[in-house]
């Protein structure tokens, strides 16, 4: 996994990856924390999942790398990578409700629960907003300026020099 918000790559022990699948829904759902449980840092994140590396229920590998983009900004209920008023009222609408809550619902800690510790983790970030991602420059196209051609015939009129004489000698 890298960070792409500070370019470095995040350490296999400093992270730890959790999948869950959902046979019925069909639905996968990963789960990426720090070694000590806490969530990641806010930042823009690259996952690579290295083909032979997942199985199906049936055993059969990952046929090849499945890499996905994602972000973390805690407190953004609504995912536009910012903490703001939006945010503030979808937890208001959710706050102290028990059980079952998501990301989405203002659960910002991951317990199932909005409550004031969710409240503490937006307000510690309102009014904060995350960078577009960085993505790589397209370089410029190089152009080169042609040089001016130069003609090979003229189209000037030239006037034709008129011709010598021959000189005599004068006699005395």
């Amino acid at each position: 996994m890298v960070n792409r918000s500070i370019s470095t790559a995040v350490a296999a022990a400093a992270a730890t990856l959790q999948v869950d699948y959902d046979p019925t829904t069909l639905l996968a759902t990963v789960t990426v924390t720090t070694a000590d449980g806490q969530p990641l840092a806010d930042g823009d994140y690259r996952l690579t999942l290295r083909a032979g590396s997942v199985t199906d229920a049936a055993g059969n590998p990952l046929a090849a790398d499945f890499t996905f983009d994602f972000f973390v900004l805690a407190g953004d209920a609504n995912r536009d990578r910012a903490v703001d008023f939006n945010d503030l009222v979808v937890l208001a609408q959710n706050y102290n409700t028990i059980g079952n809550k998501l990301w989405s619902d203002g659960d910002f800690t991951g317990d199932g629960n909005v409550d004031f510790n969710d409240l503490v983790i937006l307000a510690q970030r309102y009014n904060t907003t995350l960078p577009a991602p960085v993505t790589a420059p397209v370089p410029a196209a190089t152009t080169v300026k042609p040089k001016a051609a130069k003609p090979v015939f003229s189209v000037t009129p030239v006037a034709k020099p008129a011709p010598k004489t021959k000189m005599t000698p004068r006699r005395r």
